[in-house]
């Protein structure tokens, strides 16, 4: 007999403009494309983060992120349901009749964590993997690393269709038009976007920068405020020329920095999405991009030219690619505009996301 609680949906993630908090924007956009599921659904979450949403969801609220204390802080104090999904992998350790989104294993890697440190994240992330009822992921290169890492079968785990960013996209598109309107200006930026990790090589890009001496200026967008003056400083170590080290992380500004941006660079060496290239392509940017990871799997959704290229032995495949890109020249913005329609018909939508969301929420209820 079905139960009569309702389902419950953690997006305790959304603030911010990084992976977990974009998907679970697009989770909630989605939704209100589709009809109600058959039971109702709870999201918990800070009310003045979700927004609008559908008026067949309730909202359960709570000003607590899910990550403090390890995700265990409101570990008695989750909602009453039957069945659900959480957002991300931190999350409390019980309640497993639930599905849950491990986007990537990269963090077990990290070589600045201590072996103590990495044993102890992977005995938390295995039990997650293993003991959640259903477990989702966003990438074919994460769902195997899950299977390697974590102990969880690869065909048991189901691929998230993530969609590319429409809102954003027409954001750059506007912007771009507007800043076109000056016949002198043409996007001139190399663009990084993200957070300073390990595996996002920045240090790598620094070099093959300097290496590649392009006549465009590097911004990296999303720096914290730490991290700002040690960029600048290892990028005056390198030799950069032109380099620009932005801290602020709003909606605006990302739109700014997309609309400037002569191509997207992102030489990680693993990611287990990749969401300043998918967002790229969905914007009509040229893309430079690593093979590590997931990332090889975004190129056949690009309409823009899309570098992939080696950065794992030395920093020469990235500051060729770089070269490439400064002698190209800057592309046309209407050009750009174009890819980009072309390249959002390529990619699944939010509403296919959400039928993932509820399809996975289901089988917690069956």
């Amino acid at each position: 007999m079905p139960s009569t609680q309702p389902a419950l949906l953690d997006v305790r993630w959304l603030l911010g403009t990084g992976g977990i908090a974009r998907v679970g924007q697009h989770i909630i956009a989605g939704l209100g494309e589709l009809d109600p599921p058959g039971f109702n659904l709870v999201l918990w979450g800070e009310p003045g983060h979700i927004g609008d949403h559908p008026d067949w969801c309730r909202i359960q609220p709570t000003t607590r992120v899910g990550c403090e204390l390890y995700a265990q802080r409101e570990v008695f104090d989750v909602p009453a349901h039957s069945g659900g999904l959480y957002l991300q992998q931190q999350r409390p350790l019980r309640d497993w009749r639930t599905a849950t989104i491990i986007h990537d294993t990269i963090q077990l890697r990290a070589p600045l964590n201590g072996i103590v440190h990495k044993r102890l994240r992977a005995a938390f992330l295995g039990t997650v993997a293993r003991r959640s009822q259903v477990v989702l992921t966003v990438s074919e290169h994460a769902r195997l690393a899950i299977e390697r890492d974590l102990g969880r079968a690869a065909s048991d785990i189901t691929r998230l269709r993530l969609p590319m960013d429409v809102d954003l996209a027409a954001a750059v598109r506007s912007r771009r038009s507007e800043l076109a309107a000056d016949p002198t200006w043409r996007p001139n930026d190399i663009l990084f976007v993200g957070r300073m990790g390990w595996n996002k090589n920045v240090d790598g890009l620094l070099r093959a920068t300097a290496m590649a001496s392009p006549d465009c200026t590097l911004r990296i967008f999303g720096a914290r405020g730490h991290e700002r003056e040690q960029i600048q400083r290892n990028g005056a170590a390198a030799g950069v020329e032109k380099l620009d080290v932005s801290v602020t992380t709003s909606e605006s500004a990302l739109v700014d920095a997309y609309a400037n941006a002569r191509a997207v660079v992102l030489p990680s060496f693993e990611e287990g999405w990749g969401l300043p290239v998918w967002e790229a392509i969905a914007c009509g940017i040229p893309v430079v991009a690593s093979t590590g990871g997931s990332l090889p799997e975004l190129a056949p959704f690009s309409v823009a030219p899309f570098q992939s290229v080696d950065v794992t032995t030395s920093d020469e495949p990235l500051a060729e690619a770089i070269s490439i890109v400064s002698d190209r020249g800057a592309p046309d913005p209407e050009r750009m505009n174009v890819d980009s329609l072309t390249a959002l018909q390529r990619g699944p939508t939010r509403a296919e996301l959400a039928r993932d969301i509820l399809d996975a929420i289901a089988k917690t209820r069956a």
